[in-house]
């Protein structure tokens, strides 16, 4: 945690830079719902997928690998990817690069 700054500081600063980065950003909880999303990948707003499970707005394939990829970040504590193709809710194939991580609390 950055000196001075407490973990009511420091959520406030992660969510202000999620809400204005370029990217996507999505936290996830270990039951795999959704914490904070700056964004909806499929193009619905992201208070539509707060708090429900990734089986609730990805298909049931695509949730399995998140959920893959979620687990070995966990397990290992390293960064792992891969790049991914999401069909957005208007039919339109978006192109993700997509990074997990495990984040501990403070």
């Amino acid at each position: 945690m950055p000196r001075g700054l407490g973990s009511t500081a420091v959520a406030g600063l992660f969510r202000a830079l999620a809400e204005h980065t370029g990217d996507f950003v999505g936290v996830m909880n270990d039951a795999g719902e959704a914490l904070l999303m700056n964004r909806s990948v499929r193009g619905a707003s992201a208070d539509s997928v707060l708090g429900r499970a990734l089986e609730d707005f990805l298909s049931a394939d695509r949730a399995k690998e998140l959920r893959e990829l979620l687990d070995e970040a966990r397990r290992q504590g390293v960064a792992n990817g891969s790049e991914t193709q999401v069909v957005a809710l208007d039919g339109s194939l978006r192109l993700f690069n997509e990074r997990c991580v495990k984040v501990s609390p403070p």
